[in-house]
């Protein structure tokens, strides 16, 4: 499968995370997470709001990151946020 246009953050202690992007079969709302310092793959069992692509991220270090906008048949405005600690995503209002 090729990813395309999705976003990263990353918590130092716990991982690197990738939420959504796209392939062939369209927008993505998957949510992997690369575990330090192993190197090993998961995929969490929260997902984005939407299947997304061209999402922007930022991360508040150890904390939480987030997943901000993108694009799917439309423009997307909303703003989703992965709990590091928890493996876990909100949605802000």
């Amino acid at each position: 499968m090729q990813i395309l246009a999705g976003v990263g953050a990353a918590s130092v202690e716990l991982g690197g995370y990738f939420a959504g992007g796209s392939s062939a079969g369209g927008e993505l709302s998957s949510i992997d997470k690369i575990t330090f310092p192993e190197d090993t793959k998961s995929t969490l069992a929260a997902t984005l709001s939407t299947g997304r692509s061209g999402n922007g991220g930022a991360a508040d270090s150890g904390v939480a990151g987030y997943s901000a906008g993108g694009f799917d048949t439309a423009n997307i405005s909303g703003i989703d946020k992965i709990t590091f600690s928890a493996d876990t995503k909100s949605t802000l209002a």
